[in-house]
């Protein structure tokens, strides 16, 4: 079907013609509308006219032809001139012009002058514009720049030509913007491939094993150990754990019973299994052993719990840099072999500061305001196992370094996990070691402390109090004038309290020395690279909106979580899917104020201290949580699971009343 139908437009009845003229007229150009369609359906499909039956009750006074339904609303027509003639040409195919006419004309070009080339005979390209002026301009250079070529121009309304230059050259702009995006991914993905496949070769670890040698039939198990340890540091693991398991045939579906060598890691707090392999129990205890060697450890001591640290150098490319892996040994049994367990630390590599762990904006306040002008006493960061409180402890230790580079630091570690410049770093788990017999006795932390003291520090950090007497030391050093900061096991800032009455300290020196208790949780961060949706899968909390206000959250209350789709629908690269990324802390901060210290010396419970807590603004782990929730940086169902549900109670609510009772 031509572009174009050439048929000359009835003259429009006046208004004291007859109406049946004027339903004449109509008939004579929607039967030549019906001829068009005809043609339109011998190329597509009969069974679904473009132009729908006339009505003659529809009428459009404006081009005296009837209004078609919205399904076929593309194909309304338009008038345009021709050679001083009006004419009708179908809109549909304005909307549908072939890549190579448009590439005749520049976008700005043709944005400029409102004109836009429609078809193409041979050498002759028709040009739709709006005025004559942008006929003589685009004639001179058209003509200029594509010289074997004849435009034919023909005029029509301005908004019909923009309508066409935006629908074309936008969206011929935004499909070269995907197609190089696409492009681009496609390279992404290939490389992220060939490095992924390559990254065993590339990357590597140099280890020092000094004057150990190791036998013949190594070679396989060193490397399949350093694979494993690559690879754990290539997935951003904090741990690694190697065991051995025996599989029952009833229960795993044998032929007999096996043993499999299992290495999973532990990312954002979470473990996931990367290698598999049977493996006879003669040759898994020469991981272990190859273990020792590289920790220069006892290889043929399995009988004991042993520690010790690894310090490889790991090589990437031209790229070097120092890694720490601290090992730990426990004896399984005869017929079950070491359990191993490794932590992952880049010695050079600690980028956290105090603004970048979590603190709320009040919190942080509170680290730089009050914290950083202290002097003596003592602060303390609790929580379980692997929930950053070394991290903490050192993003402080650097802000004070900052601050007051004049104060002597001093650090007493088992071992020192981060390198520290400008700090006196000493570790306890060194052995004093008798000549005659070769016995050893380690030295806990109240030795160092007794010595450190004659040094002079201004800060003395104690890497963990877990026994009373180095918390006895650690409370006096506090108390004469030294700022002590530790770390312990507890739960919750007001559990330490109790904890340091455990270690049979008196109260009138917990209540003197200790200044301020930090418990913190570390929870997955949603994506940053992920599409955003609403968490449909909510716990069930109840008096969940009191929580709320009880934060003061004064904004749009919403419960999201990441996808684990990009904005292209593909899967987060990022994150591999799982709509997490990172970790984030929940930091709950107790600050010892004179009420607080008088209920310690009066040997106040736990509850008694939380309600005065709570009248000064004490903000627990759960209330922090659910904010971090409403800001969009977790979900509900993390904080549910790290930090537990809330205790009305606990968090200050006023209790329910019960109308039946």
């Amino acid at each position: 079907m031509a572009l174009f139908d050439k048929f000359r437009r009835t003259p429009q009845p006046t208004k004291a013609e007859n109406k049946s003229q004027a339903n004449n007229n109509l008939n004579k150009l929607t039967s030549a509308l019906r001829r068009d369609s005809v043609q339109v359906e011998d190329t597509t499909n009969p069974s679904a006219p473009l132009i729908p039956a006339f009505d003659p009750n529809a009428y459009d006074d404006e081009l005296s032809i009837p209004s078609l339904s919205p399904e076929a609303s593309m194909y309304k027509t338009e008038r345009i001139m021709v050679d001083g003639q009006e004419m009708f040409f179908d809109r549909s195919k304005l909307y549908n012009i072939e890549d190579e006419i448009l590439a005749l004309v520049d976008p700005k070009f043709a944005k400029e002058q409102i004109l836009i080339p429609v078809e193409r005979h041979g050498n002759v390209i028709t040009v739709l514009c709006a005025s004559k002026q942008s006929q003589r301009v685009a004639e001179h250079i058209l003509s200029g720049q594509h010289k074997s070529l004849q435009f034919k121009f023909i005029f029509s309304t301005e908004e019909i030509i923009q309508s066409a230059i935006e629908c074309h050259y936008l969206r011929r702009d935004l499909r070269i913007n995907e197609e190089q995006r696409t492009e681009r991914y496609r390279q992404l993905s290939s490389q992220i491939k060939q490095v992924a496949t390559e990254r065993r070769q590339r990357k590597h670890l140099v280890f020092s094993t000094g004057s150990r040698q190791f036998s013949h039939n190594d070679s396989a198990l060193r490397e399949l150990i350093e694979n494993l340890l690559c690879d754990g540091h290539w997935a951003r693991a904090t741990d690694i754990d190697i065991d051995l398991f025996h599989l029952d045939p009833k229960s795993g579906g044998y032929e007999k019973s096996r043993e499999l060598m299992v290495c999973r890691i532990r990312v954002d707090g979470e473990y996931q299994t990367i290698h598999e392999e049977p493996m006879e129990l003669e040759k898994y205890e020469r991981i272990p052993q190859v273990l020792k060697i590289y920790a220069g450890l006892d290889p043929n001591n399995t009988w004991d719990g042993q520690s010790g640290v690894i310090r490889p150098t790991l090589t990437y490319a031209t790229r070097e840099s120092p890694v720490e892996f601290r090992v730990n040994f426990i004896p399984g049994g005869d017929d079950r072999g070491e359990s191993i367990s490794i932590r992952l630390q880049e010695k050079d590599n600690f980028v956290f500061t105090l603004d970048k762990i979590g603190l709320l904006p009040f919190q942080e306040e509170i680290f730089h305001d009050e914290m950083m002008m202290l002097t003596d006493g003592m602060i303390v960061f609790c929580g379980p196992v692997n929930k950053g409180k070394n991290t903490t402890m050192v993003c402080l230790i650097k802000e004070f370094q900052q601050k007051f580079s004049t104060k002597k630091i001093v650090t007493v570690e088992d071992p020192p996990e981060f390198n520290l410049p400008y700090v006196t770093q000493i570790g306890v788990s060194r052995k004093r070691v008798d000549e005659n017999s070769g016995n050893g006795e380690k030295r806990g932390f109240h030795y160092y402390l007794t010595h450190i003291l004659r040094h002079n520090p201004d800060i003395i950090v104690i890497g963990e109090v877990r026994e009373p007497e180095p918390a006895q030391m650690a409370i006096e050093t506090a108390g004469i004038g030294h700022l002590v900061l530790t770390t312990m096991h507890t739960s919750n800032t007001i559990e330490s309290i109790d904890r340091l009455r455990n270690f049979a300290i008196e109260n009138y020196k917990i209540a003197g020395s200790l200044k301020f208790v930090v418990a913190q949780r570390l929870v997955k961060r949603i994506c940053s690279e992920c599409t955003r949706v609403p968490d449909d899968e909510l716990p069930k909390i109840p008096r969940l909106q009191e929580y709320i206000e009880k934060i003061s959250w004064n904004y749009q209350i919403q419960f999201i979580k990441g996808s684990g789709y990009n904005a292209r629908g593909q899967e987060c690269m990022v994150c591999r899917g799982t709509g997490f990324h990172g970790r984030v802390g929940i930091y709950e901060v107790l600050q010892i104020t004179r009420q607080i210290r008088s209920l310690i010396n009066q040997s106040a419970t736990p509850d008694q201290v939380r309600e005065q807590a709570l009248k000064q603004g004490f903000r627990s782990l759960w209330s922090i949580g659910l904010e971090r929730v409403l800001l969009g940086d977790t979900t509900l169902g993390q904080i549910i699971y790290h930090i537990g549900r809330p205790d009305p109670y606990l968090e200050g609510l006023p209790e329910e009343i019960d109308i039946d009772t």
